[in-house]
């Protein structure tokens, strides 16, 4: 099976490289990140092509996320909003479980190390050895309309 993945922003010509790619490849399928995951991308490319692509973002449909998270992305209009506000969260968190120690750098982070099962905006999860989440969710958009809808929650390999 034919086949594209594209790792850049629509500004470094995207736009110009799926139409190039569609009209090449017909039966292709097209693949992007949440660098392409705009209206400007999602208008610009033929309907031909948006039907053969899936963007992935590390974003969920706002309906995916805990009621408090759903929250904060309703307050900002922007699901990155429940990000922010959760690595916000868990730093201060991580000072307050480092106790009097909560000055000491080493301290916060190893207490940072330490989140397991911690509840929040996104879901639970727990931090691992090399500092990422346990959340292993992306969302996967197809273009519709000019704009990118949400189509799937999909699982990350891990």
């Amino acid at each position: 099976v034919d086949c594209m993945l594209y790792a850049g922003i629509t500004r470094n010509g995207a736009v110009a490289l799926f139409r190039d790619v569609g009209r090449a490849l017909p039966k292709a399928k097209l693949f992007g990140p949440d660098g392409i995951a705009d209206g400007t991308f999602a208008r610009r490319i033929p309907r031909s092509v948006a039907r053969r692509t899936l963007v992935t973002v590390s974003t969920l449909a706002p309906e995916a996320y805990p009621a408090e998270g759903q929250r904060a992305i309703n307050l900002y209009h922007d699901p990155y909003a429940a990000y922010g506000y959760e690595a916000m969260s868990v730093v201060l968190d991580s000072i307050r479980r480092a106790g009097d120690s909560g000055a000491d750098r080493d301290s916060v982070i190893a207490a940072f190390f330490d989140t397991a099962n911690r509840r929040s905006v996104l879901g639970t999860y727990t931090i691992d050895d090399v500092g990422n989440t346990t959340l292993d969710r992306l969302a996967g958009y197809r273009l519709r309309h000019g704009r990118p809808v949400f189509e799937a929650d999909l699982r990350s390999a891990r």
